[in-house]
This record gives structure tokens, C-alpha cells and sequence, in this order.
């Protein structure tokens, strides 16, 4: 029998999702896709917030009532609801099975947890595996915030293998997807790939991008010593090696080498980058991403 809502029936995570949705209106702030604050007013705007009345603002979206009650004049504030989709690309590669699936697991929260956000602010949602050299679109559209539990059963059935071709994924995405849009990757980013020509690509087109990197705490910090064959899960590569404290020290070193190459080759492209492993709290990760940043 297929495995379907495997996640989303569990019992804390309906409760999580709760969570994001009491928080989602304020992490929207600017922060996903074109939903950009505005004090302009008009029928496809949705109420979001206030603000202070500052010179200049429209008048009539001064809240009169609160002006009666408080004696402050304050602004509403609102998002509009444009045609721009959100487009959310899982890596299907056999990397992200292993440790026995937990990254995989820890990818679908990410993925129904921002699927949660998207369809409750109505925007559109395309969901993908990156599957070798391919880019496979799982169902159809989404627009619906109901369509959430349709969401998990598609990761209930996904099955992962194979390596993932990020450039030749990447060009098949921009190639098939002609309006600029909020792409989310999660992945590992583990495979040889460069990073900064598909970051570049991206850029280019004139997506906005948010990369989720997920590793598992195990590669972070692998509790072994001694002597190993290691085979690689994507290309069955074989590779003899002997573990001991200063192996895992220059191994440690490399690891934190590598998370900040992938973090830079984003961030410097103007693009996110958030960063878990397969034991962080999802909601707190998304949170702690989207809340305002304090300025000094």
C-alpha cells in the first residue's frame, strides 16, 4: 500500500504547521516572492498590516478606528496578489536517502512548510524533483491551501536514486519557466557541480532564489574511527580510508570549508541561503529566516 500523508498526519507536525500559519503573515513581509509591502490601495490587495502615518501616505488608508480608540493615526498595510508562482525543486538523488532518509524527511518538511506559507498567502506553487539531468514537475499546479495534504502524498510516493545534474536541471527550469519567479532549492549540495554557474543562471534570468541546505548531523560529525571502504551512494566510487582524530579534525575543517563556499556562491549573488540539519526544528529554521532583521 502506498505511503500517503506521511508526514503531515504526524501528530506534531499539523501542530507546527499551525504555528508557521499564525506567524506566515509577518514572515511574508517582503521576504518571499512579490509579496512587497505597500501602503497603496486597491480590490487585489490583501490587508497585512500597520504603520505609523508618515507625510505623504494615502489618507484613506488611515484606520479611523483605531485613530478613535488609541489617538494614533495608523496606516493598514497590504500585499497585492500578482500572477507570480513560487517553484520549490527537491533533489531526488540517492544522497538525500542517507542516514536512513533523514535529509530526505527533513526536505519534505521544508517542502510542505513552505507550501503552507505560499498557499496561504495565494500565490501559485509548482513542486519538482531534480531527478539526474531531468527537472520533473509533481502534479499540477497548486493554488489551493487545502492542496497541502495532496502535497504530502506526492512525497509520500517519491521514491529517490541516481545522482542530480544541477546545470542541465537548471537550464531545463529556465528554459521551461518564461516568468521570473521565487525558486527554492533543497538539497544537500553535496555531487561535483558548479555552484556559481548555476547560481549564475538563475541570477540571469532574473529569478529570486532561496538555496535550503540540509545535511545530516552524522556527515557533520560521523562518529567513526578506523578503517573504512566507502563507496559512493551516486556513482559507486570506492575510496579506502583510515578514520582517526586528526582525519575528523581536517575532515570538520573541510565540512565548514565547504558550507561557506555554497553559502557565499548565493548570498553574493544577492540571493538566501539557509542552512539544517536533519534534527533542526523546521518552523524555528523558517522563522528565524524570515523574521525582520534589526538595523542599526
Amino acid at each position: 500500500m502506498e505511503n500517503r500523508n506521511f508526514i503531515y498526519n504526524e501528530p506534531d507536525f499539523k501542530r507546527q504547521l499551525e504555528e508557521l500559519h499564525l506567524m506566515s503573515i509577518r514572515l511574508l513581509q517582503g521576504r518571499l516572492g512579490s509579496n512587497k509591502l505597500t501602503n497603496k490601495y486597491g480590490a487585489s490587495m490583501d490587508f497585512i498590516d500597520y504603520r505609523k502615518y508618515t507625510q505623504g501616505d494615502d489618507f484613506r488608508n488611515i484606520d479611523w478606528n483605531i485613530y478613535r480608540r488609541l489617538g494614533d493615526i495608523a496606516i493598514k498595510l497590504f500585499h497585492s496578489v500578482e500572477d507570480y508562482a513560487v517553484h520549490i525543486i527537491v533533489d531526488a538523488s540517492e544522497s538525500m536517502t542517507f542516514y536512513e532518509k533523514s535529509k530526505q524527511i527533513q526536505a519534505f518538511k521544508f517542502l510542505l512548510g513552505f507550501s503552507y506559507i505560499t498557499l496561504n498567502s495565494r500565490q501559485k506553487l509548482r513542486v519538482y524533483f531534480a531527478e539526474n539531468k531531468t527537472l520533473n514537475q509533481a502534479g499540477s499546479l497548486f493554488s489551493d491551501k487545502n492542496e497541502i495534504r495532496k502535497i504530502d502524498d506526492i512525497t509520500g510516493k517519491k521514491k529517490f536514486g541516481g545522482f542530480t545534474d544541477w546545470l542541465s536541471v537548471t537550464d531545463k527550469f529556465i528554459s521551461s519557466v518564461n516568468k521570473k519567479g521565487f525558486v527554492i532549492i533543497l538539497s544537500d549540495f553535496l555531487g561535483e557541480c558548479d555552484w556559481k554557474s548555476v547560481a549564475s543562471k538563475f541570477a540571469y534570468k532574473g529569478h529570486e532564489l532561496l538555496a535550503v541546505h540540509i545535511l545530516s548531523e552524522f556527515e557533520l560529525k560521523p562518529l567513526l574511527t578506523g578503517d573504512y571502504l566507502l563507496i559512493d551512494s551516486e556513482t559507486d566510487k570506492e575510496i579506502d580510508l583510515t578514520i582517526d582524530h586528526y582525519y575528523l579534525q581536517s575532515y570538520s575543517r573541510s565540512i565548514e570549508n565547504y558550507l561557506d563556499f555554497i553559502r557565499k556562491t548565493f548570498v553574493e549573488r544577492g540571493f538566501g541561503y539557509i542552512f539544517s540539519d536533519d534534527k533542526m526544528n523546521f518552523v524555528q529554521t523558517l522563522v528565524n529566516y524570515f523574521k525582520p532583521k534589526k538595523r542599526y
